[in-house]
């Protein structure tokens, strides 16, 4: 049997913080007490909808090598997808072709790269392969 898990509560969360946030400049601008058109407001929100539609800047999911737990491993072993220079992590997963045990599934930073780190064990007696993703994208430290 293969699972997949992935976690996307991570994105929210960075998303919230404006790690992810674009400037997004609008035609017009208005000042109280001053008469606006329709077409003005209009050409407005046409604007901020366009920057909605383009997405999340340098959205990209990236996948690890598919590595094999060792049978009768009792000792978790981690594995990793790391982020290309210049983006964030925002959510990851893993791929599990068996009956391998995750202990651990995170976002983490190091070197300078974001990625998702996976640890597991295998208690049976045969090897069981797992991947991991990470879903990155341009942005800036989230965590102080």
């Amino acid at each position: 049997m293969r699972k997949c898990y992935s976690v996307s509560v991570l994105l929210v969360s960075i998303w919230s913080t404006g790690a992810l946030a674009q400037v997004v400049t609008v035609p017009n601008t208005f000042s109280a007490g001053t008469p606006i058109s329709a077409s003005q407001v209009n050409a407005n929100f046409e604007s901020l909808g366009s920057a909605i539609n383009k997405g999340i800047p340098g959205y990209e999911t990236v996948t690890s090598q598919t590595f094999s737990i060792p049978a009768n491993t009792t000792m978790m072993t981690q594995f990793t997808a790391n982020c290309p220079t210049g983006k964030v992590v925002l959510g990851g997963g893993f791929y599990l072709g068996g009956a391998g045990l995750v202990q651990q599934s995170q976002p983490t930073v190091g070197g300078g790269l974001w990625g998702w780190l996976v640890g597991a064990n295998n208690p049976i007696n045969t090897a069981v392969p797992i991947t991991v993703f990470a879903i990155c994208a341009f942005g800036s430290e989230p965590m102080g």
